[in-house]
């Protein structure tokens, strides 16, 4: 059984892949609705783009992508009419802020927040990238026989894979009923098809994505190799102190030994000496 890794060295690991991985992120939006920032992410990543989805403040949402995949992410946006505009609802554009309001002013907020409220719908359909609505309410003339009636003009960008034709009766038929005293006839459609590239073949996304998460792989291995090295190296300066410190705390408790006194010679051993040392004189002489 291996031996488990030390916490530093776990946690060293841990905070080099992370900065590893965002290092290959960059920051795309930071303040998205929810819907929004989920319309984006499907869009990339039905052109094999990666996105993350960043917390904010106040519900909001931050987006990021990989460094190698920004432009692209860009274009595709483009194209996609991503992220929509935002479109003033009735109600706050009718927000009672004065005591009195003067007819032209009603008048103007009204038309206008139809308008709005038009290319909100309009924007909606499958397809739309982005649209706009323009309409004239012609001012009312208490002296002519018959009123002047509305005219409106729309124009839609849309998808290239997509084509509206079919569908240009029911989107004339939709603005001329959601305005008064405006004829179908007085109703102008133009439909723009968005100019862009292509999705990337698949090949190509799996080839940028292997080089992305090739290179912080290495980075976050480098990363943990540093602080694993930084690890040990701490370890083994310290091994030394402790080792020493145990020793000495080995020698403070070990009782201390009483020293022994010398035991005076006998008289027999006195004379065994005295023989051994004659005859090892008598040796050296007669040699």
């Amino acid at each position: 059984m291996h031996a488990p890794l030390p916490r530093p060295l776990r946690l060293a690991g841990a905070a080099a892949l992370l900065l590893a991985l965002a290092a290959c992120r960059e920051p795309m939006f930071s303040d998205l609705a929810e819907r929004d920032a989920n319309e984006i992410v499907a869009a990339l990543r039905d052109h094999g783009i990666s996105a993350v989805k960043v917390p904010g403040a106040e519900h909001r949402w931050g987006l990021e992508v990989g460094s190698d995949d920004f432009s692209r992410a860009v274009q595709v946006l483009k194209e996609n009419g991503l992220p929509r505009p935002s479109h003033a609802s009735i109600g706050e554009l009718f927000r009672k802020e004065g005591l009195v309001s003067t007819p032209s002013e009603e008048r103007i907020r009204f038309v206008f927040a139809q308008q709005q409220e038009l290319e909100s719908t309009l924007s909606r359909i499958d397809g739309v990238v982005s649209a706009r609505v323009h309409v004239v309410m012609p001012q009312s003339d208490p002296l002519a026989d018959t009123p002047r009636p509305a005219s409106a003009s729309v124009f839609i960008k849309h998808r290239a894979d997509v084509d509206l034709t079919a569908s240009v009766p029911q989107i004339k038929a939709l603005v001329a009923r959601s305005i008064e005293s405006l004829p179908h006839e007085n109703v102008t459609l133009s439909l723009f098809p968005a100019r862009g590239g292509a999705a990337p073949a698949p090949a190509a996304v799996v080839a940028a994505d292997a080089v992305t998460w090739r290179g912080a792989a290495w980075v976050a291995l480098a990363a943990l190799a540093g602080g694993a090295l930084g690890v040990l190296g701490m370890r083994a300066r310290s091994k030394p102190a402790a080792r020493k410190a145990a020793r000495d705390k080995v020698d403070a408790a070990a009782p201390s030994r009483p020293s022994l006194a010398p035991v005076p010679a006998t008289p027999r051993q006195d004379s065994r000496q005295a023989t051994r040392h004659a005859t090892q004189t008598s040796a050296r002489e007669a040699s």
